[in-house]
């Protein structure tokens, strides 16, 4: 008979107000807590996919400066390099620039035999 009054004694202190306040009150620190992981855990998300992203351009930015790179390994690449950067051109060549519209400045070249007497004489200036 005294089990009987202990269980009951625990089951009405356990439904009283005073511990049911208690166990909502832990209940909500434990659902902030759950809900603060998942905020970080949707925030670390966000911020891999902007890191796979980064090296996915990274990686191709890493082929394009490959790919330049065996092209300087070249003689013709240099060539093409040197002629780019420094707008010269070779012993027996000359530089025809032709102006377009809005695009800009193109430049060819053009051997020295195929040059007029006037652009040989505009060359000396």
């Amino acid at each position: 008979m005294t089990e009987n009054r202990e269980r009951k004694r625990f089951w009405n202190i356990f439904y009283s107000p005073l511990a049911l306040i208690v166990l909502l009150v832990i209940f909500l620190l434990l659902a902030r807590s759950a809900w603060r992981v998942y905020g970080h855990e949707k925030t670390s998300a966000a911020d891999r996919m902007r890191v796979e992203n980064e090296l996915a351009l990274a990686n191709q930015r890493a082929m394009l400066l490959k790919t330049q790179v065996d092209n300087l390994k070249t003689k013709q690449g240099v060539d093409d390099e040197i002629r780019s950067k420094f707008n010269v051109v070779k012993e027996n060549e000359g530089v025809a620039v032709i102006v377009t519209g809005t695009s800009g400045v193109s430049t060819s070249t053009i051997p020295a035999e195929e040059r007029s007497w006037w652009q040989k004489m505009f060359d000396i200036f």
